[in-house]
């Protein structure tokens, strides 16, 4: 690890151009002018103007290394920067003139007590779980868990999560008839938990067990909840006719688009339905088996999206990092092909995630994965092709049809992906040996 040297010398600028106003406030930098829109940031009695906040950020960025990386959080850029502005006001307040100027000429202790301010801010952030709703099914099922994710009947969690002694302040019985209750009567804390929920049946929870801040927890846990969601609609394919009923709350959008259209000599209009609330149609006893079949893929899916919610953290879920980072990969991009809307840019992202399978190796690997697999030699032959053009060519700019792809084509690309994704965690669930990410394209089916 090199010297600490940058931030020092940004905080030592800082110093220096920090003043204390006849009102005993702390200033840094200076002021284009006297209108107070040119004050960029307050932390307590503190002005920091923008060439001190420009410092200010540099300081930020060069205490990730020395600081935030050693203490193992996770935090999102605004929140590290907010982090070290609260921590250097603290400590700046406690200044008088005189250990200012002591300050400006070494600021080494400075830039102990604020390290030291810093962590123990950090020490502040602990697990954290998040909570969506969900448009799961229309019956009430048993949880379905799945690595960090775990999905459940509303009123089910409410009662687990209370038990736990989550939430103390949750009346259960506040909740036994509709959910959506009249807003104006809810305590603050229960209309939050109520709009976070929404008008789904279910909770979708993740649990993070990592330090993080609350917004790069929310990415993490927000990912994990969709490619979880994901998994779960392997079993039901098309996944992405599927995806239509199942989705987060956080997700939604417009239910029903309209589109106007004026013809030569007329007119005309399109409904058309983005979403399916109220979840998966099929019966319970579909939602059983699947449950059954399906726990293996459960289970490796699981493995893989607890790797990425605990990130490099030294446990035994980093075991096999490089085919868990393969099937991360590969999730990621069927999650946003099954989303797509344009055919092209579906059929783009499923490439991508065979190809992820495939360890990168192209259109050879691809066509090597779909043949070990067992897929009609017609079908390895149009996958290759569109890797070629939809995915090789449309990515670098010399496509020579762009908008000319047909549904049947884009469905499939889906089918041919879902099949390969659903094999290779299946078996990776019972996987013992090297960690070898090739394992999934030589992987054959007897």
């Amino acid at each position: 690890m090199t010297d600490e040297k940058s931030p020092r010398e940004n905080l030592k600028k800082l110093l220096e151009m920090t003043t204390i106003l006849p009102d005993k406030c702390h200033q840094v930098g200076e002021p284009l002018n006297i209108n107070k829109l040119q004050i960029r940031a307050y932390y307590g009695s503190i002005r920091i103007y923008s060439d001190g906040r420009k410092l200010l950020e540099k300081l930020s960025n060069g205490l990730q290394n020395y600081v935030f990386n050693v203490l193992n959080i996770t935090l999102e850029d605004i929140e590290r920067k907010g982090i070290v502005g609260e921590s250097f006001a603290k400590v700046l307040t406690t200044y008088d003139e005189k250990k200012l100027e002591l300050a400006r000429k070494d600021p080494e202790n400075f830039y102990k007590e604020i390290k030291s301010v810093i962590k123990k801010e950090v020490s502040l952030f602990g697990e954290k779980k998040y909570v969506f709703g969900c448009h799961l099914s229309m019956h009430d099922l048993e949880p379905i868990i799945i690595g960090p994710v775990r999905f459940e009947p509303r009123l089910t969690w409410l009662k687990r999560t209370k038990k736990e002694g989550r939430l103390p302040w949750a009346d259960i019985s506040y909740f036994q008839g509709k959910w959506d209750l009249d807003n104006s009567e809810m305590k603050e804390n229960t209309k939050a938990l109520v709009d976070s929920v929404g008008e789904s049946k279910y909770v979708c929870s993740v649990d993070l067990k990592r330090s993080t801040g609350d917004i790069a927890g929310h990415f993490v846990a927000l990912r994990a909840a969709r490619l979880a969601l994901t998994t779960i609609a392997l079993g039901f394919p098309p996944v992405s006719r599927t995806m239509e009923h199942m989705y987060l709350t956080w997700d939604e959008k417009s239910d029903i688009q309209h589109l106007f259209i004026i013809g030569q000599d007329d007119y005309g209009f399109e409904t058309n339905r983005s979403r399916f609330p109220g979840g998966n149609y099929h019966s319970r006893q579909v939602w059983d088996d699947l449950s059954h079949n399906m726990e293996p893929v459960y289970q490796a899916a699981g493995q893989v999206i607890e790797w990425f919610v605990e990130g490099s953290k030294e446990s035994k879920i980093t075991k096999y990092p490089l085919m868990k980072k393969t099937l991360l990969h590969a999730l990621l991009w069927f999650y946003q092909g099954c989303q797509e809307k344009d055919f092209q840019m579906s059929i783009h992202h499923f490439m991508a995630s065979l190809d992820s399978l495939a360890n990168g190796n192209k259109r050879p690997g691809i066509e090597t994965l779909l043949k070990n697999k067992k897929f009609q030699q017609e079908l390895v032959d149009d996958i290759g092709k569109m890797y070629d053009k939809d995915r090789s060519r449309f990515s670098h700019g010399n496509h020579d049809r762009i908008g000319h792809i047909s549904n049947t084509k884009r469905d499939k690309a889906e089918f041919a992906t879902r099949k390969c994704l659903g094999i290779c965690l299946h078996k990776f669930t019972n996987y013992n040996e090297d960690d070898n990410p090739e394992y999934f394209t030589k992987l054959t089916l007897v």
